[in-house]
């Protein structure tokens, strides 16, 4: 069972991370004082492409107020206090960021990693790649970037790039073909089929969470990466929540216990 957030004293601690200005990240650590519950798990929640870490706010006292080490992580080129402009992004910034979080927390602390949408394919090929992850958790994941990118922004990316319009308007947002698409082609990011051969690699425990009214993630892509998977795996639908669980409050709400419950859980073995 979880506890609602109380009173406490809450001081954030922000890491910058990388070779200079310009291209740094941000990994915020939440610090709670008063009765919390030290001494849990610690988890690293990613947020999505456009949306900045004070939009896991709610998320991550809750998660701390039950006992949780919380950090967030602020790519570069993206929105909020990170270096660089969004449009600029690239997933492989993105890639690079959280590679240097996990060297950062270490390998005597793996995380429990929360990856919203976009966030949760960079963080499949960390997990691919042998980053010191303890289990994985997306949210309204994407796990077929060609289709989820087609139906965001209207484009078929697996044209020649050169054919492709110079910008593109992304969940509100400008981003440029160069480096945005060009990175998503070189770096082998747009396709289903690479994001189930990096998950034959992954042995960590998966847990999928996708709401039945998301119309940019299809479940059989969903159950087609479960199916490669190397770990224990497994999909949870949540009844009415669209790809922006917060659209929807009841299910929003919902999430933020079941997410809580589930980091706290650390015998827990996910099963397909």
């Amino acid at each position: 069972m979880t506890r609602p957030c109380g009173d406490a004293a809450v001081v954030w601690h922000d890491h910058r991370l990388g070779a200079g200005p310009g291209s740094r990240a941000v990994l915020r650590e939440l610090v709670l004082g008063g009765d919390g519950q030290p001494g849990g798990p610690t988890v690293l929640l990613l947020p999505g492409f456009a949306r900045t870490i004070s939009s896991l706010s709610m998320l991550a006292l809750q998660l701390a107020w039950n006992g949780a080490t919380v950090y967030r992580l602020e790519p570069p080129d993206h929105r909020g206090i990170a270096d660089g402009s969004i449009r600029r992004f690239t997933m492989s910034g993105y890639r690079d960021a959280l590679a240097l979080a996990l060297d950062h927390l270490g390998p005597e602390r793996p995380s429990a990693v929360v990856a919203f949408s976009l966030a949760f394919r960079v963080a499949l090929r960390a997990v691919a790649e042998g980053g010191d992850v303890a289990r994985l958790m997306g949210i309204s994941g994407m796990v077929n970037p060609w289709s989820t990118l087609y139906r965001a922004i209207g484009l078929d990316l697996s044209l020649p790039v050169a054919s492709l319009p110079e910008t593109a308007v992304f969940e509100g947002h400008e981003v440029q073909r160069d480096p945005f698409v060009v990175d998503l082609v070189r770096a082998a990011w747009l396709t289903h089929r690479t994001a189930c051969e990096e998950a034959a690699r992954c042995t960590v425990p998966l847990e999928l969470v996708l709401g039945t009214e998301d119309r940019w993630v299809d479940e059989a892509d969903c159950r087609e990466l479960l199916d490669a998977w190397a770990g224990p795996a497994r999909i949870t639908l949540l009844p009415d929540a669209e790809h922006d669980v917060g659209r929807n409050k009841a299910a929003a709400l919902h999430l933020a216990d079941y997410v809580t419950a589930w980091a706290l859980d650390g015998a827990r073995s996910a099963t397909r």
